[in-house]
């Protein structure tokens, strides 16, 4: 043991020193040098209008490393660089220049990894991941505007030299069009600098052209998109651009400004007074070229459109800066958002929380509004207070609506915390966006105006790689649907049970009382907020990031698919012919079956047809119609595989940990020598790890240790204190990974939330 032990340590020491991610730079692209204000780590913020758009992210590594693979947005081919810096986007003239990188809105996944072999063939080090998020706080279409010209009203994206192209974010570029002169080419090569390289593949070229297009009137951003595809050394090629009459490019060298094959953007404000835009290239060496053109209405107008974020969490700080609470979430500052209204920050003890400082800060106002681009779609939002100054019910009343719709009428923070003053109180709402943008107005009522604290918006909607292992999509004319029916109801079932434990757990802490509602579970006994979402209705629970306590007892509040029958809520735990004694049950309203799961109070789930449930405590008679679901294609069997994996090693963790008190092995080399574990669990199916050793099971234990497929965050430490147990490797995985939390099961999630998952734990 100790032999394998040292082999182990020596291993994983060697691979340490020869090949690491010691930290991630974000550089200013412009000036080549790092941003001094943004510190790239879990959790960050990039403010495109404070930094600029042209960046690149260096990654810093140990000595002897010969390759870095960039995974970002679970692409892991996105870039891959074999020299010194390692750059997401890219360098030139041996790293004095670093090309310019614009990562679009929203939140996004980075994982870096570093390799002492070329081409990352060989020698996998030392990964680093972060979640980070874009915004761009002078286009949230909030302000008040400073008497310029009107926004204009139209949007043109025109794909120069090609045809219709759909790029990142969503953005539709039309067909070559509305040109005079030039000729149109295209090629295929790698464009450095983007993830849109179809966009810069064609181009419209020629010695003089010009291109028009009938728009609305009024202020607009003109942003134009150029690669050079032929051209190695500056001074080969260079042009001028104006537009509506003025020079906006003098002399461009697209080596020279962004290297060649590289994606160069640039944007400049115009305004458009005759109802057409005009553009014009002119060169002076070789001919000008562009590969794309954009048009959209300028920030702060009625019209103005918003940026479009990937699907995401957000987190807003509402009353004060830039912020990280207890949980180690961070909270963007509110001012970027918000429109009227004044920020306040009183320092008390708030009670309810361990987060103080977001809920003593807080934005009051008899009127104010918010709004924050994001991505359409379908969210769980929730608006969170406390009110330090009331000390009555009815000192302090407003309304709230959220997209148009009324969520909050006359609230009283202070009723609402049970007339406990200072204290915290959250709201949840499910809601759709569908306009790339969350707006909220805030009205004052009585006292001093409409208050709140944080926002705090996450997705529901499961994206389409996911659906497979979601258990929620259907397979269409599949033989298997009633089974998979059968499956929904069993999940079902499940839940109950676990509410039920969660139950009895309760009342053995508060006198054989039963809990006052379900949402108290949550806080009180610990039951995963999840459990509370029906997955026969369905109900999709919150995708991404931590949830507080206060949030998932919200959350659980505000769901219907489990009804606590009334007359037990509060009372005593019944002992009495508990058999027959329904606590919980599905409702009779939402759920689409004509038989449905009861808990009994004796802890048994059983199946009572609806018109002997409905009888017993009310509903409707008919059941409902079955929502219709996303069509899921087949699970891919690398994944699965994978994931039997980690269950292998979560059964052989668990009763390792059974056996020595309660903690589990110290590495993978314990865990194979001790249980009856092949090798071969250790290697993911989904990378190109080659087997074990045919040798000793000492030689095949260290061999375990040293492989990097899975890694292994709660190696020695005590089951109660920790949530991920292992989890694959990002570094080379695509769409997501799966993790293995500690109640043994098994999740494949998106790669964002799969990171802010680890990063929570």
């Amino acid at each position: 043991m100790l032999k394998c032990r040292r082999a182990a340590l020596e291993s994983l020491e060697s691979r340490r020193l020869l090949a690491d991610v010691v930290g991630l730079t974000l550089i200013n692209a412009q000036t080549d040098q790092p941003v001094v204000d943004v510190d790239l780590t879990d959790g960050a913020v990039i403010d495109l209008a404070k930094i600029g758009r042209q960046l690149n992210i260096r990654a810093d590594v140990s000595a002897d490393t010969k390759t870095v693979r960039f995974n970002y947005d679970s692409s892991p081919g996105y870039k891959l660089e074999g020299a010194a810096p390692f750059a997401i986007g890219g360098d030139a003239n041996n790293g004095k220049d670093f090309l310019p990188w614009t990562p679009s809105l929203g939140a996004h996944a980075l994982v870096v990894t570093a390799y002492t072999g070329s081409n990352a063939l060989a020698g996998r080090g030392g990964t680093r991941t972060v979640v980070f998020e874009v915004i761009d706080s002078s286009n949230t279409g909030t302000g008040t505007g400073t008497g310029g010209p009107a926004a204009g009203t139209s949007t043109v994206r025109v794909n120069a030299g090609g045809g219709t192209y759909t790029a990142s974010a969503g953005r539709v570029f039309g067909a070559d069009s509305g040109f005079t002169g030039g000729t149109k080419s295209s090629s295929v090569y790698s464009v450095a600098g983007t993830i849109d390289d179809p966009l810069y593949h064609a181009r419209r070229y020629g010695a003089s052209f010009s291109f028009a297009r009938a728009v609305g009137n009024g202020a607009y951003t003109l942003t134009l998109h150029f690669a050079e595809p032929t051209f190695t050394q500056p001074g080969q090629r260079r042009f001028d651009v104006s537009a509506e009459g003025k020079l906006l490019i003098d002399d461009v060298d697209l080596v020279k400004s962004a290297g060649a094959k590289a994606a160069l953007v640039k944007s400049f404000p115009v305004t458009v007074v005759d109802g057409q835009l005009n553009v014009a290239f002119a060169s002076s060496i070789n001919n000008a070229i562009i590969s794309g053109i954009e048009l959209t209405p300028a920030p702060g107008g009625p019209s103005a459109p918003l940026p479009v974020a990937a699907p995401s969490p957000a987190r807003v700080n509402a009353g004060g800066g830039a912020a990280v609470d207890s949980r180690g979430r961070a909270f963007q500052p509110g001012d970027v958002y918000f429109t009227g209204g004044t920020n306040i920050s009183s320092a008390y003890d708030v009670l309810g929380t361990p987060d103080d400082p977001i809920f003593s800060s807080y934005r009051q106002g008899a009127s104010f509004t918010f709004a924050k681009p994001v991505a359409s779609g379908n969210y769980a939002l929730w608006l969170e207070f406390a009110d330090p100054a009331s000390a009555a019910a009815g000192e302090r009343t407003f309304d709230i609506s959220a997209e148009g719709t009324l969520v909050l009428n006359d609230f009283d923070v202070f009723a609402a915390a049970g007339g406990a003053a200072k204290s915290a109180v959250v709201r949840q709402f499910n809601i759709a966006v569908t306009d790339g943008r969350l707006d909220l107005a805030f009205t004052g009522v009585a006292g001093s105006g409409a208050i709140v604290s944080a926002i705090v918006l996450a997705p529901t909607d499961i994206p389409a790689v996911m659906l497979p292992y979601s258990g929620i999509g259907d397979y269409p004319n599949s033989p298997q649907r009633e089974a998979i029916r059968t499956a929904w109801s069993v999940r079902s079932q499940s839940n109950l049970r676990q509410i039920g434990m969660g139950m009895l757990m309760y009342a053995n802490e508060h006198k054989n009382k039963l809990p006052p509602d379900l949402a108290t579970l949550v806080r009180e006994a610990g039951v995963d907020f999840a459990l509370f979402a029906n997955p026969r209705i369905p109900t999709l629970p919150p995708r991404g990031g931590a949830l507080s306590v206060l949030e998932q007892s919200a959350w659980v509040a505000k769901q219907d698919d489990y009804v606590f029958l009334q007359a037990y809520k509060g009372a005593s735990y019944p002992n009495n012919g508990s058999q027959n004694i329904i606590l919980v049950y599905e409702n009779p309203d939402t759920t689409p079956s004509d038989n449905l799961n009861a808990l009994y109070a004796d802890g048994h789930v059983g199946v009572v047809a609806r018109a002997d449930l409905v009888a017993l405590v009310g509903g409707s008679a008919t059941a409902p119609p079955e929502k219709p679901r996303p069509w899921q294609t087949a699970i891919d069997p690398k994944v699965a595989a994978s994931a039997q994996n980690l269950r292998d090693m979560g059964e052989a963790l668990q009763i390792y940990a059974n056996e020595n008190k309660g903690k589990f092995a110290p590495d993978f080399a314990t865990l194979l020598l001790t249980q009856d574990l092949e090798a071969s669990v250790f290697i993911n199916p989904r990378g190109a790890t080659a087997a074990p050793p045919a040798g000793t099971r000492e030689e095949q234990a260290a061999w375990a240790n040293a492989t990097t497929d899975y890694r292994f965050p709660a190696a020695g430490k005590s089951e109660s204190a920790v949530d991920v147990v292992a989890y694959e490797n990002p570094a080379e995985m695509r769409d997501g990974i799966n993790i293995l939390f500690a109640d043994g099961r098994v999740e494949f999630r998106e790669m964002r939330w799969a990171l802010e998952t680890i990063a929570a734990a």
